[in-house]
């Protein structure tokens, strides 16, 4: 307990954007942390700049973004050419409403190459110029052809109000677009960013008082239109970590993971004992998660996992004077990251570890693959997907801020760097396949911030 408490003490302005999944979304801007991964994009940078749609094919715009409706040339931002006809939904909280129409709710998002030397790089195209905008949090999910990408960002408007939203968009289109404005309702409602599945989107509502989360409700949504919830229920679980077609994977204020079965409705606690379950990374029928444990002097983390109906077990487990930063699958390869580091809040580098994936350790045939360059705890910032594995180096010593990509083909461990365009860096690692890699990026002051899309056969020869 004296353990835990240490921990959470060092993270409470930060743990979500620390440590947590990619699915955290416990704030409506992530949080400057420690040196585990925190991301000070939303931390406000004094940066001015507006969300600008390009014309189509992506190629720089002249003068001012406009909507479909034109350009307009003093705004220097996207300007919707309709009225997004906002409404509340019966079954949000206060404060948040929905888009009649999408289209006028929220930019397309357009796609402008990353310039020479770059082949194979395409970069979302955020002209700067007239608002402070930021891109929180992304995710990327694939039923070909159909890329679906859901998008949370916020811009501060001309009355110093800062506009939250939450966007669905199928191949660029917006098909679903949320917006709220913290503060303006009584309760001080928020909405996560969603999790998109071919059933549904996982989406979560939490009512703050007095900084304390008072109602957490979690929602099965229609996954690309405003309809009312599939299902919906009050959850001490409020933040989600992964979701899956039949799994929704969670956190509790207190940083505990929970699992809820989509299938059978019920939640779990995650339990691994002794120690504390971190929230879980989710695989279709499976959650895996980080056991952290420790007498007060000696801190351990391993690998551990969840199945059906309700067991936990060790999967892998780190021999002394290791931890295990990171484990993932894609459904046919296991990978896991393992440190010789001391602390849980410190980087390290680390050997990438793979098996053919088992849901028992005693059927993994662990294979040692290669080193790894240094790296913190945070999900974030590591990604696996039909047999790629990518993370985001974090070069020591603590406080180096010149982060970097990479990507590893876990089939043979061939291995590259990947290079951004300009001054951008990679803050969270967003998607990653045999054919692209994605990542949200931003300077180091973040006045630029935007997503980044690598394709992995033009990467080169690699290593």
């Amino acid at each position: 307990m004296l353990v835990r408490r240490s921990l959470l003490a060092v993270f409470a302005s930060g743990w979500c954007a620390s440590l947590l999944p990619v699915g955290c979304d416990k704030s409506s801007e992530p949080s400057a942390s420690a040196d585990a991964g925190g991301d000070a994009a939303g931390a406000g940078s004094g940066a001015t700049g507006g969300w600008g749609a390009a014309p189509s094919g992506g190629a720089p715009p002249t003068g001012g973004i406009g909507g479909s409706g034109g350009a307009t040339p003093d705004a220097g931002m996207w300007q919707p050419a309709g009225d997004p006809g906002w409404h509340t939904p019966a079954w949000a909280c206060g404060g948040i409403s929905v888009a009649t129409n999408p289209v006028h709710g929220a930019p397309p998002l357009e796609w402008e190459p990353c310039g020479s030397g770059l082949p194979g790089c395409l970069r979302l195209l955020v002209p700067w110029q007239a608002s402070i905008q930021r891109i929180q949090q992304a995710r990327v999910g694939r039923t070909s052809p159909t890329t679906i990408v859901t998008l949370s960002f916020s811009r501060d408007t001309e009355h110093f109000d800062t506009e939250h939203f939450k966007a669905v968009y199928e191949d660029g289109a917006p098909k679903v677009v949320w917006r709220y404005q913290p503060g303006l309702a009584p309760e001080g409602c928020s909405m996560t960013t969603p999790e998109w599945t071919p059933n549904h989107l996982c989406v979560s509502t939490t009512e703050v008082f007095d900084g304390a989360v008072t109602v957490g409700r979690q929602f099965l949504l229609p996954p690309t239109s405003s309809g009312p919830p599939l299902a919906s229920w009050t959850s001490t679980a409020t933040f989600p970590s992964g979701c899956s077609t039949e799994l929704l994977g969670a956190d509790d204020s207190a940083g505990s993971g929970w699992v809820r079965d989509l299938v059978s409705g019920n939640e779990y606690p995650l339990e691994a004992s002794p120690g504390i379950a971190w929230p879980p990374v989710i695989h279709e029928d499976i959650a895996l998660f980080r056991r952290w444990w420790g007498d007060g002097t000696y801190i351990r983390l391993d690998a551990w996992l969840w199945k059906r109906p309700n067991a936990t077990a060790p999967l892998v487990e780190a021999p002394d004077g290791e931890m295990v930063y990171d484990v993932q699958t894609d459904g046919a390869t296991l990978v896991w990251v393992q440190t010789k580091s001391e602390s849980v809040l410190d980087r390290a580098p680390g050997e990438l570890w793979t098996s053919p994936f088992s849901k028992t350790s005693s059927a993994l045939q662990p294979s040692k693959r290669r080193t790894t360059p240094a790296i913190s705890v945070a999900l974030s910032m590591k990604r696996v997907g039909s047999g790629y594995y990518a993370l985001i180096e974090q070069p020591l010593p603590a406080g180096n801020e010149n982060w970097k990509l990479h990507v590893y083909r876990l089939s043979d461990a061939r291995h590259w760097q990947v290079a951004l365009p300009g001054a951008l860096r990679p803050v969270e690692v967003v998607h990653v396949d045999a054919e692209e890699v994605w990542v949200r990026a931003h300077t180091m002051k973040v006045a630029d911030m935007t997503l980044i899309r690598r394709r992995i056969d033009q990467l080169g020869p690699g290593d």
